[in-house]
Parts: C-alpha cells; structure tokens; sequence
C-alpha cells in the first residue's frame, strides 16, 4: 500500500462519477477508505509480493487497491480497474481480485466501532462505498453467502429494544426500584428485541439465500435477526441509490424496520 500513490486523476474522477459525488469529496471518502491506486509501472513487477502477482493483469490501466483494514491496519487486499463493467469486459479485465487466503473481516469493519446508529451490511465494496457516499454506516461482505459465525459477534451492540410508553415505566421500575440492568430491565418490560443491523443484499436468488444464512448465524448467536431492506430486482443498493437518492432510501429502511 506504501508503494501504491493516492486516488487522484484519471481514477478519482471514475470514483466520484461512480458514485455521484464530487472529486473532493470522493477524495476524502478514498482517503478514510485507505484506497489507493497502483500505477501500470509498479504492476509489471511485483517480486516483492509474491501474493500479488495476479494484479499483474492490470497493468496496462491501473488497478484501484482496495485494502481490508482492521484496527488501523490493512489484512487484506483486493483490486479493480478503474473502470466500467462493459470497458472492463472490452479489455478483457476482471472487474475484481481478491490475494490468495480467507478474508479475515468485513469490509469497513473499523466503522463499527465508532457505534452508529444503524448500520448496512452490503453484497462487496462497491455497495459499500455507495452507502458511504449517501452518508449510511455500512460494512461489506465479499458475498450473499459468505459472512462467516465469526462475524456475527462484531454486530452485538447493534441490539435494541423497542417499548411502548407502559413498558418504558416498567422497565424504568426495574431497573431503579428493583435493581435490573438496563438491558435486563427492557427485556422483562416485555419489549421487542430487535437489530439495527440492515442487509441491503442483492436482490436475487443469491441475496435471498443469503439473507436466510445471515438471519440464522445471527439466531444461533442469541441475536435478533438483521432486516432487509427491499430493493427492485434486478436492482443492487449502489443501482438504487443513483436511481432514488438518500430520500427514498431512508423509507425503505423505515418499512423495512416496522414490518
């Protein structure tokens, strides 16, 4: 990553049109992303990484490195040209690579700590970045059906409980008259247990699948199954967001939470 140089020309200006948003902000969001570009020169010789040399393929347009940091640091790293899918099937480039081994984390992890509201969880990076972009926390997984029961832990916190105005009393009655904790206090309430944690899948027979696979890795964890929010089929989150806006997509995320 060291070797690599910023987002900037050519590649940044692909980034912001991407996402529908300005170069400087595009900048800053590549920046907290940690994302760099790999010049065709650094491409045609990668002895020094062993474990690179399939982003070799890219050398002649540059590759956008895309790194998994995790505490602050990158663990994984996957590529993809700064391009189109049509240009990149043209150039007979694969729009993405992955280094050998397990990924060891979702994608944007590091986001979670810093305990948003809510969070979305998206199909790859390119969602991911899209969420961003429209202002939503958002973490991504490298497919439907690849989140890991290693996972499932990161998004503990992301539990509420939701009550009505007799259960919020009788929650307060327990926790400070009978001694309960909060948490324990809102559960004997009688409350709805519920996540913040929304999957904004693809829409597909991939997505669906998945969706069912997360919701029971996060029941055997003693968790609330995450939503869904509903998207058009054949439609991804990055797709429906360029499509509607921030507007619409904050209703989706409201029926999404009450059904």
């Amino acid at each position: 990553m060291a070797a690599c140089q910023p987002l900037e020309g050519q590649a940044l200006e692909w980034f912001a049109a991407k996402l529908g948003i300005g170069t400087q902000a595009a900048a800053d969001l590549a920046e907290r992303l940690g994302l760099r570009f790999c010049g065709p020169e650094l491409l045609a010789d990668l002895k020094r990484w062993p474990a690179l040399r399939g982003f070799a393929v890219y050398r002649e347009s540059g590759c956008i490195a895309i790194p998994y940091i995790r505490a602050g640091r990158p663990v994984y790293l996957k590529a993809r040209p700064p391009c189109g899918k049509e240009e990149a099937e043209r150039r007979h480039m694969p729009r993405f690579l992955a280094m050998p081994g397990p990924i060891p984390c979702p994608y944007n992890v590091d986001s979670l700590a810093t305990r948003p509201g809510r969070v979305l969880v998206t199909e790859g990076e390119s969602d991911c970045w899209a969420a961003l972009a429209a202002g939503y926390a958002a973490v991504g997984i490298p497919g439907a059906a690849a989140c890991k029961p290693e996972w499932v832990k990161l998004f503990r916190s992301f539990v509420t409980v939701e009550l009505d105005e007799a259960q919020t009393e009788r929650a307060a009655i327990l926790q400070y008259d009978a001694g309960y904790s909060r948490a324990d206090a809102e559960r004997l309430a009688g409350g709805r247990v519920c996540s913040r944690v929304f999957l904004a899948l693809d829409p597909d027979q991939a997505g669906d699948r998945g969706a069912g696979e997360i919701g029971r890795l996060f029941v055997r964890a003693g968790l609330p199954p995450p939503r869904r929010l509903p998207l058009k089929r054949g439609e991804d989150l990055a797709d429906f967001l360029g499509r509607v806006g921030r507007s619409r997509m904050q209703e989706r995320i409201q029926y999404a939470r009450h059904r």
